[in-house]
């Protein structure tokens, strides 16, 4: 997981970096805006990706909704 934490953050970065340099944007800004959406994104799908590999640990919602 930390690994990929780190790949993310770099291609982030780098990929930031190219793009103000491209669009004359600043990069700072450019970087934070990327990485808070990315951020957010695992947010979203991380409830989904941890009730598909382990159903015994599911939110207690998801798991009254399976129930017959």
């Amino acid at each position: 997981m930390t690994a990929l934490a780190m790949a993310l953050g770099m291609v982030a970065g780098v990929a930031c970096l190219a793009m103000s340099a491209q669009w004359n944007i600043a990069a700072g800004g450019a970087i934070v805006l990327t990485v808070t959406a990315l951020f957010a994104g695992s947010l979203l799908v991380a409830p989904w990706l941890r009730a598909e590999a382990c159903p015994a640990q599911a939110p207690a919602a998801a798991q009254l909704a399976q129930r017959p």
